[in-house]
């Protein structure tokens, strides 16, 4: 997997700390769509003793859409049984994060190794010492 890699709607990169970068241009179900096509390159080449750190980006769009990310996340956790603990910080838009939090926590509620914590977009620097933490 190059560790750049760019579609139209969401933008990847692997960060030189290991952590996947996903900043979403727009808030579209095609946008959410790239980003599935992603982890299942990312899950395709992860051992399930790892743990996946995830950044993703959401400041400059819309509110992404809540019901097809949870549809595609499930998907993804079907596709994968035996897979590693992800760790996900978000950074949000101010004003949108009760209907994201709430879809979130819904998900994660059948996955407690996982773990999602959000942080306002400005605070990016913050979001990554979470994320690298061992704890």
């Amino acid at each position: 997997m190059t560790d750049t890699l760019q579609h139209a709607l969401c933008l990847y990169r692997r960060m030189e700390n290991g952590v996947h970068k996903f900043t979403f241009r727009v808030a579209s179900p095609a946008a959410v769509d790239e980003w599935f096509e992603w982890m299942c390159a990312i899950g395709d080449v992860t051992m399930e003793d790892e743990v996946v750190r995830l950044l993703i980006v959401n400041r400059e769009s819309d509110m992404l859409p809540m019901n097809h990310i949870l549809q595609r996340s499930r998907e993804l956790l079907a596709h994968f049984p035996e897979r590693a603990t992800i760790r996900t910080a978000i950074l949000y838009n101010p004003g949108e994060l009760g209907a994201l939090a709430e879809s979130f926590a819904r998900l994660m509620r059948a996955e407690q190794r996982d773990k999602v914590r959000f942080f306002p977009g400005e605070v990016q620097d913050e979001a990554l010492a979470w994320l690298l933490a061992e704890d």
